[in-house]
This record gives C-alpha cells, structure tokens and sequence, in this order.
C-alpha cells in the first residue's frame, strides 16, 4: 500500500543522496506529494459519517456509521506522515 511507497522512497532517496542528488530530491518531493494528498481522505470520511448520522431515520431509514481504532490510526498516520515529510528536505 502506500505507506511501503512512502517507505521504499524514503530509503532509496536516502541510498541516492549522495550520488544523484536530484533523483533523492525527487523521491522526496514524490513522497511530500502522496503525504499532503492522504489528509483530504481523513477529512472525506468525518465528513462522510456526518451525512451518513444524519439520514437514520429508524422507521424509514437505519444509517449506522461508527469510526473506531482503525480509522484514529488512519489519522495519526495522515497527520504524522504529513508533518514528517515537510521537514525532511
């Protein structure tokens, strides 16, 4: 998935630094790219459960939404990855 991208990039970025610097800052800046495009995702899905809440009705219609463990990691990883590859450069 993305975060092993995110991670094969990271390390051949740092194995070209050296050498190729451009193509070191390429991955970077591929990686700075992928990180700032994954919070919109976070944001879709509160967004998202928010319509969702409201539109249960119990008579006419059931919409139960619930985020738990998994989607509070999601956000840790988007906010943390993002603010990670902003200050590498």
């Amino acid at each position: 998935g993305v975060p092993v991208l995110k991670l094969l990039l990271l390390i051949t970025a740092e194995c070209l630094r050296q050498r190729h610097a451009w193509a070191s800052a390429l991955c970077i800046h591929i990686v700075q790219s992928i990180s700032k495009w994954a919070c919109p995702d976070m944001f879709a899905y509160i967004l998202l459960m928010h319509l969702v809440r409201g539109l249960n009705h119990p008579r006419v219609l059931q919409a139960i939404m619930r985020l738990d463990i998994g989607f509070t990691c999601f956000s840790l990883f988007c906010v943390g990855s993002t603010i990670a590859s902003f200050g590498i450069c």
